[in-house]
Order: C-alpha cells, then structure tokens, then sequence
C-alpha cells in the first residue's frame, strides 16, 4: 500500500474488523472466514504505523484478533 493511506480508509478498515463476529456460531462460518480472508490481506499490506492507526480505532480484542497490536 501507500506510505500514506488517508483517514478515511483507515477508518473504514477499523469498522470492517470491528464488525468481525469472533464467535463459533457454524451457520455463519463460511461469511466469517470469507470476510477474515479479505480483512487480513488488506491489513498485510499496511506499514506498523498504519496498522497503529487502525488498531486504536478497534476494539482491543479484534485487533489482537487480527495481529494489530
């Protein structure tokens, strides 16, 4: 990615691992883990700061969750 990416994406990043259920409930799991899928690849490609961004913007558990912190 970009050295900079503006806020507004980092934004939208924050909310799209906020919105990750953490649960075991099977009737989801393929939607889960497509989204998780698609969520991490864009989070591989941030820079520590960026990922600092976006990981004080979600919740402590999700961005453990995604290797934010």
């Amino acid at each position: 990615m970009n050295t900079s990416i503006s806020a507004e994406l980092i934004e939208k990043i924050a909310r799209n691992v906020n919105a990750m259920q953490l649960t075991d409930d099977p009737r989801n799991r393929a939607f889960w883990l497509s989204a998780y899928a698609r969520i991490y690849r864009v989070i591989k490609q941030l820079n520590e700061a960026q990922k600092f961004e976006v990981a004080r913007l979600c919740s402590y558990q999700n961005a453990k969750f995604f290797k934010l912190i």
